[in-house]
């Protein structure tokens, strides 16, 4: 017998595809309605139009190519044999998944299909799912809306013959996406070549240019490639991994940086979630580290310490601190219990105000009465960590002369509840004789064993709150009265408030000093008509006195700033700021918990539960006129584009480039534009980014226009050599995020239901994000650019 006959005989053995091997590739062949390749060298798929726009590279595609030599790719085919190396112009936008020379007229296939979520291909789905959420901490609640499957099953080598079309390879590449983020799974099932005769290799397809597996963009700039990749050790891919499973390689595809899941001895690890209250007990994952049975971590908070757990080799949880301060604090983390601390990242600690709490208590307009009192709390967020849990009551504390604060366990349930239940009636207890407890807060939490601190397991806590229900103040009008009188004492604040907005108008211009109250807004009429009868919105001073004091001003709906003393919607000065004052931790400096202790327990002591005092609280903590205050002058850049400098003038601007939009006169503060073409062969531009940064003061913020999303926000440290980091609001549903001088602010999300390139297109920029700068030469800068409209369909990058 010839070796052409072996080669004939071979053709048929092999059409059939074995996907016994289901834990690792996806089912393929015939059976799974695969479309096959038609024997070839070379060769591709042709266009293949698919029915979900593919993220890739931070741009979406309606079509892709399958191409023979173990690739995919965008735009066009790729029929090159030798895998040149990343990254590579020409718009070769391809995914790599054995990118070698092919030859299937002698053997093996090459299928494809692309699925749907549907109910036929439910499994499927939610495996691939399965595979993302294990691997992308911040992926949990991924769900896969569209799949397509290429497979290459027991492919030759080009130049191969007789026994040598023995030596095969077979491996898959599923792309899916839910039309946000997408990821590319890899699966090596048998890799045993390399390389083709004419790329230089033997008789055993080793040797010669070997095999790349990675990712090119196209532009000859942007890429990602295996490390092993054009070496001779690609041919072992298939016993390693980058997410445990031996043959399987995952990595998330959407944005202009491929993130790969490998993991790492040292260096900057992924957090999720990325932020949670000051309060701790929230459980984060750290993902990336290489870990064992053996690690030992420890996750440092900040300057506070806790021990963690391995969850798998790429992953550890650790449980939250109490930190009594807020912003963006560096998480540092040991596999070795603590001798070194090799992985660094970011966690972002929140004011519990700005947290929608998990225990909610039920009836609480009744809280002063003697009925027992029920909470509730969420069922599903810590499943996975408790079965039962007990109920715990905190009272906060300071002590201004010694500037020390704590959180004092007042109270914790006899029996343990199953966590599932999720309810509890308090029965009133009987306070200790001649202590009173006043500011606190309910925790539901994870028992652990005797003598360990609650506080360092998982839990979930209430809003803060006056503890009246619990423990009732006996005599709420003298408690007021001995108020009062140490009150009177302490009024020199009032002189150097911030003035407020003489009208609603121009407070809600003024947004770079003033911010919305979350308890009476616009956007909230019934919770006015609750805390603020007679107003419509009130705002708060961003930035405390020099007495570290606050601003509360409220409007009614004739636009006119309203006075508490003829109104009950007037504002209240406040004697400690709501967002605290820098450096955190010390008495009356704490977030929010200050501000409950010195303003809003007095209030409702002396106005709810004894309202005979209220009129005398109104003259400590009085509505603060509008004398001195001087309304933002904006600046308005707008159509094509058109500007409005500060003083006033007038001009139209049509640059393509990156410009100085405006700068201080000593340059303490400069915010750059990036200025394109509205449309190819007309003359009109539109500013696409903005950027800004407050010398020595904040970090770097910009915010650009995307194809995809409409709105990307990026930020990096002062330093032009770090890298940039997209805040990702809709992926951690966080609408506030603060970083170094600079709080950037979603005040919505009124166009969901567009196109992101019709929000691209009519979306003001200013409406999507706010940037609220704290330094005081960007205080003085109130409106850089007060309304940006329009932009262009591409994706801009972010200023260098």
């Amino acid at each position: 017998m010839d070796c052409s006959t072996v080669i004939a005989i071979l053709v048929i053995v092999f059409a059939p595809i074995n996907s016994s091997l289901e834990e690792l590739m996806f089912p393929h062949g015939v059976a799974e309605g695969d479309t096959f390749l038609p024997p070839n060298d070379d060769g591709s798929s042709g266009r293949v139009p698919i029915s979900n726009l593919f993220p890739f590279f931070d741009h979406n595609y309606d079509s892709l190519f399958v191409n023979t030599n173990g690739l995919l790719s965008f735009g066009l085919e790729v029929s090159d044999y030798d895998p040149l190396p990343f990254p590579l112009g020409d718009d070769k936008l391809v995914v790599a998944v054995f990118w070698c020379d092919v030859d299937t007229t002698a053997g093996g296939n090459v299928t494809y299909r692309e699925l749907l979520d549907n109910s036929e291909n439910v499994r499927l789905f939610r495996q691939a799912d399965d595979i993302v959420r294990r691997s992308f901490i911040h992926q949990s609640r991924f769900s896969a809306k569209w799949m397509f499957i290429a497979t290459w099953n027991k492919v030759p080598f080009y130049g191969a013959r007789c026994d040598a079309l023995k030596i095969t390879n077979t491996f898959q590449a599923s792309l899916v996406t839910d039309g946000r983020h997408s990821f590319a799974i890899f699966n090596y099932e048998d890799i045993n070549w390399t390389t083709s005769l004419v790329s230089g290799g033997d008789n055993s397809g080793l040797g010669g240019t070997p095999a790349q597996v990675g990712f090119n963009a196209g532009d000859g700039f942007n890429f990602y490639a295996v490390p092993e990749s054009r070496t001779g050790t690609i041919v072992d891919i298939d016993q390693d991994s980058n997410i445990g499973t031996t043959g399987r390689f995952l990595f998330r595809i959407d944005s202009s940086n491929i993130i790969d899941t490998g993991c790492i001895t040292e260096g900057s690890v992924t957090v999720f979630p990325v932020s949670g209250s000051m309060l701790g007990g929230d459980v984060v994952h750290i993902s990336r580290p290489c870990l064992d049975a053996s690690s030992t971590i420890v996750c440092r908070f900040a300057d506070a310490e806790v021990y963690g757990q391995v969850v798998s080799n790429t992953t550890a949880s650790c449980v939250t601190p109490l930190v009594f301060e807020v912003g963006r604090l560096p998480l540092k983390m040991s596999r070795n219990g603590g001798e070194s601390f090799d992985f660094t990242g970011i966690f972002t600690y929140l004011s519990p105000e700005f947290i929608s709490p998990l225990v909610k208590i039920l009836d609480a307009a009744e809280w002063n009465q003697q009925e027992p009192v029920t909470i509730m709390w969420d069922t599903e967020l810590l499943q996975d960590y408790m079965d039962n849990v007990r109920i715990y009551v905190y009272s906060y504390k300071e002590d201004l002369p010694t500037g020390t604060v704590e959180l004092v366990l007042v109270y914790r349930s006899n029996q343990m509840i199953p966590y599932r239940d999720g309810m509890f009636k308090f029965s009133r207890p009987q306070p200790l004789e001649g202590v009173t407890y006043t500011v606190g807060v309910v925790r539901v939490s994870q028992d652990g064993p005797q003598g360990q601190n609650e506080l360092a397991l998982p839990g979930m806590w209430s809003d803060i709150h006056n503890l009246h229900w619990l423990y009732p103040v006996p005599d709420p009008s003298t408690w007021c009265g001995n108020w009062l009188e140490r009150a009177k004492l302490d009024l020199e604040f009032l002189a150097v408030t911030e003035p407020c907005p003489c009208t609603l108008t121009q407070a809600l211009v003024d947004n770079g000093r003033f911010s919305p109250h979350p308890l009476c807004n616009l956007d909230t009429p019934r919770n006015c008509e609750k805390f603020k009868p007679g107003a419509v919105h009130c705002v708060r001073a961003n930035t405390p006195s020099e007495m570290e004091g606050g601003q509360e001003c409220c409007y009614g709906k004739d636009d006119n700033i309203l006075n508490v003393l003829r109104s009950q919607g007037g504002g209240f000065a406040q004697r400690r700021h709501y967002y605290g004052v820098l450096p955190y931790k010390v008495a009356g400096r704490v977030p929010y918990l200050s501000h409950w202790l010195s303003d809003i327990l007095p209030m409702e002591h002396c106005c709810v539960f004894s309202a005979d005092k209220c009129e005398q609280y109104k003259y400590v903590r009085p509505s603060q006129t509008c004398e001195g205050y001087i309304a933002p002058t904006p600046a308005i850049a707008a159509g094509d584009p058109h500007l409005v400098s500060l003083d006033g003038k007038e001009y139209t601007f049509n640059g393509v480039g990156e410009y100085t939009l405006l700068e201080t006169c000593n340059g303490s503060f400069v915010a750059q534009a990036r200025n394109a073409a509205f449309d190819i062969g007309l003359p009109s531009t539109v500013v696409t980014a903005l950027v800004a940064l407050e010398a020595g003061m904040s970090d770097q913020i910009q915010i650009e226009l995307s194809n995809r999303r409409g709105i990307d926000v990026w930020y990096r440290q002062e330093s032009n050599d770090s890298e940039w980091t997209m805040l990702e609001f809709e992926e951690t549903r966080i609408a506030q995020v603060d970083l170094k001088g600079v709080d950037g602010v979603l005040p919505g999300r009124q166009q969901v239901g567009r196109s992101s390139q019709e929000r691209s297109r009519t979306f003001p920029m200013w409406s999507v994000l706010r940037c609220v700068y704290h330094g005081r030469s960007a205080q003085r800068v109130h409106h850089a650019a007060e309304k940006i409209e329009g932009a262009d369909q591409r994706t801009v990058r972010q200023l260098e």
